[in-house]
């Protein structure tokens, strides 16, 4: 799982941006920690998402996976995607978005923090 902190006043745009979009709204002032699972980041076409250098790709056959750097968070992000038509070098700059509704939020302690499940049908 990927866990990403609580973004402050220093945080790059994108760490920021991932955080607004990630994080589930109702617990969103508790949350210390976003913990999203490989599969539930994708790539975003045309410029739309949250910016992430990619670092490595790894092709598992009928799937890839994304190492990937957020700019001002210490450890890689894992995206696991479909393989892409064209996979960017090492060192490019990829976008991602969240796959809504499967969000983990944690507190302080490292406890997860209760979602209500969605009733939107995406």
């Amino acid at each position: 799982i990927n866990l990403i902190p609580r973004p402050d006043g220093r945080s790059s745009p994108a760490h920021q941006s991932l955080w607004l979009h990630g994080v589930p709204s109702e617990v969103a002032s508790a949350a210390n920690q976003l913990g999203l699972r490989p599969e539930h980041l994708q790539l975003s076409a045309g410029g739309d998402g949250v910016p992430l250098r990619l670092v490595l790709a790894e092709h598992l056959g009928d799937t890839v996976v994304l190492h990937l750097q957020l700019d001002g968070v210490d450890s890689l992000l894992h995206a696991k995607v479909a393989p892409p038509s064209v996979l960017p070098e090492p060192g490019s700059i990829v976008h991602v978005k969240t796959v809504s509704g499967h969000a983990l939020a944690f507190d302080a302690q490292g406890l997860r923090l209760a979602i209500a499940p969605s009733l939107s049908s995406s």
